[in-house]
């Protein structure tokens, strides 16, 4: 959890990719970014990272390894959207505001487990999400999640991306 220097003018829900933790390098810059603007920002660990391990172990390729895993099995695919809802509600008792604008932020591992919490989480009026696609395995329940988003939706994708083909990003997306 980061607050700016004066009073909060919007709340920001970052969530790091697979390989990644709440407080790795691509939060710490979302969070330097948004502080500037009056923007509170707050991060909770994705399922087997950061303080989620049982060992600590913070290693990228460590991570990315175990999120792999724990993607294919099920893990955290929809709950995790409850434990990003629940520090959205301790982030506003903290503020002591509840009519703040919310955004949200995740790429990667962020989209796969956001998509479902966008869904539901009528709080959060624009999202940037991307990098992740219907196609990549245990991916498909995304799709029916994505068509109900109503907050206005920043997606990005790499043209030829390893991971995510073309198709199933456009998929996604539409």
């Amino acid at each position: 959890f980061w607050q700016p220097a004066d009073a909060a003018r919007g709340l920001v829900l970052a969530c790091h990719g697979g390989s990644g933790h709440k407080t790795s390098n691509a939060v710490l810059m979302i969070a330097q970014a948004c502080l500037p603007r009056g923007l509170a920002v707050v991060a909770i660990d994705g399922p087997v990272h950061g303080e989620r391990r049982d060992d600590g172990d913070l290693a990228p390729g460590t991570a990315r390894t175990a999120f792999r895993a724990a993607w294919r099995s099920g893990i955290g695919r929809t709950d995790i959207g409850q434990d990003m809802r629940a520090a959205l509600d301790a982030m506003e008792r903290e503020l002591g505001r509840t009519d703040l604008p919310v955004g949200y932020v995740g790429v990667s591992m962020g989209t796969a487990y956001g998509i479902p919490m966008l869904a539901v989480e009528r709080r959060v009026r624009a999202a940037a999400i991307g990098l992740w696609s219907t196609t990549y395995p245990a991916s498909e329940h995304l799709e029916a999640f994505a068509r109900d988003v109503q907050c206005d939706v920043w997606f990005t994708q790499q043209w030829n991306d390893e991971f995510f083909d073309r198709e199933g990003t456009f998929a996604l997306f539409d």
